[in-house]
């Protein structure tokens, strides 16, 4: 025999009815105890489909209902957060892009410009060798013409000596 929850009697034959919520409690089939009607009840004996279930079980799950709607708003919230912020990061990314794109060109053009310098300063060493090499040569010739000249001249001196 099976204990009301409500009143803690002895529930003898039918006179009970089971929670079929959360709970599992045992109630006796009436208004003081379950709070359950005569109509009520015959609407749970005719509809299989129709459960009983106790006010701590209903007020139980309304308020999971409640939370769970709550947790349900929440995450929709932070997904329009990171809906937004994902749009932000992506145009972040986009400007660094750009930017980097920019400094890499600038930086290219600059490299460029000294290259040029380089090859130019290149060229004008080239032609400043050459013209001291030719300068040289001119010099040598001019060494050796003058030395032949001096040693003609001394054999000269000497032979009148």
């Amino acid at each position: 025999m099976d204990e009301c929850d409500r009143c803690h009697k002895g529930i003898r034959g039918d006179g009970g009815i089971r929670c079929k919520g959360v709970c599992g409690r045992v109630y006796h089939k009436t208004k003081a105890c379950a709070a359950i009607d005569e109509y009520c009840l015959q609407g749970l004996v005719n509809c299989p489909f129709l459960r009983f279930m106790c006010h701590d079980c209903v007020t139980y799950i309304s308020n999971v209902d409640d939370a769970l709607k709550q947790m349900l708003d929440i995450a929709n919230s932070n997904k329009i957060n990171i809906c937004e912020q994902k749009s932000e990061i992506e145009e972040l990314i986009s400007n660094h892009n750009k930017e980097i794109a920019a400094l890499l060109a600038n930086n290219d053009k600059e490299i460029k410009r000294v290259v040029d310098n380089i090859k130019k300063v290149n060229r004008e060493k080239d032609e400043l060798i050459k013209r001291v090499e030719k300068l040289c040569t001119v010099n040598k010739e001019h060494f050796e013409k003058s030395a032949e000249s001096l040693s003609k001249q001394r054999e000269e001196i000497i032979q009148e000596l």
